[in-house]
């Protein structure tokens, strides 16, 4: 069994950069009128930026909180699968009998591994809501729902690929 830890500092600054935008989301929507510019005339326009920034920013605290602080938040690969407790989607368990292949590719110019899966509709029946919702745009758009990536954990991309492949190559 492989863990990979999960990186403390960059959960937390992203709490930080929330909370931030939070505050802000709360200024748009308490004087809407004051934060008007040649850009955006309309105090509503800002209004429903405000409630937005507010909503997003409220669920992204409440999930990297959850991650932060939840102990068994790991990235696990062992001979069945693996566990990507740290990612915010909550990914399912992935057997290692469910990969079809796995494949680099870029998101955003962040670096991900697709991990195919035989029968990607299994992993997206057990989401609700806008996880689920974020799934199935994966799976139309990347062929998968499961993109992997090291962001929220600690080492280098090169090695996150490499224990993945190695463990891929060994378990299949």
């Amino acid at each position: 069994m492989k863990n990979i830890k999960k990186n403390k500092l960059k959960l937390s600054l992203i709490i930080v950069v929330m909370s931030l935008i939070l505050i802000l989301g709360i200024f748009f929507i308490m004087s809407p009128i004051k934060y008007t510019s040649f850009v955006y005339r309309n105090g509503l326009i800002i209004f429903i930026v405000g409630i937005i920034s507010v909503i997003l920013s409220l669920f992204c605290i409440y999930e990297f909180c959850r991650k932060l602080f939840n102990k068994k938040a790991i990235f696990s690969i062992n001979n069945k699968g693996i566990w990507d407790g740290v990612n915010i989607l909550d990914y399912p368990f992935i057997n290692w009998e469910n990969v079809i292949r796995i494949e680099e590719c870029n998101v955003n110019n962040v670096p991900h591994l697709k991990v195919l899966v035989n029968n990607p509709e299994q992993y997206i029946n057990q989401k609700k809501g806008l996880k689920k919702w974020v799934l199935n745009f994966n799976l139309k758009k990347y062929q998968t729902p499961i993109l992997l990536n090291k962001t929220y954990l600690s080492g280098s991309f090169d090695e996150f690929r490499k224990i993945i492949l190695d463990s891929y190559n060994e378990y299949k």
